[in-house]
């Protein structure tokens, strides 16, 4: 399965290569906003697919049983943190960080490594 978006807005869209966009940024460093293969990404989406791809709820062919999606009273408990440490530490996991896995998941060759991974240590 190759996980393309096919029926929305933005269905076969193309990906955003950083070579497309190379003379926007006047030289910087780009390797942060690009995964190995050169796309516009995040970098540990290391999808080399072209076009747009999203895997609801997936890691490697695995159901993420402990990335649940974040729900009101773990916004509320995170609006009213005071101690600023603590709200940087908590924002990223409680806040959103799970949105990314259930909406995009983590996918591609990683499917077939995880699968012989768990076979052998589970």
């Amino acid at each position: 399965e190759d996980y393309h978006i096919t029926n929305s807005k933005w269905a076969h869209s193309k990906v955003v290569m950083i070579s497309d966009v190379d003379k926007m940024i006047n030289g910087r460093t780009t390797k942060h906003l690009t995964n190995s293969y050169g796309v516009v990404t995040a970098p540990w989406n290391n999808n080399n697919d072209q076009e747009l791809a999203r895997v609801m709820s997936g890691v490697c062919g695995q159901e993420p049983t402990n990335k649940q999606i974040p729900d009101c009273a773990a916004h509320h408990m995170l609006i009213n943190t005071t101690d600023l440490d603590q709200f940087m530490l908590l924002l990223p996991g409680v806040g959103h960080g799970p949105m990314h896995v259930n909406t995009g998941g983590v996918f591609g060759q990683c499917e077939d490594q995880f699968e012989d991974f768990y076979t052998t240590y589970h």
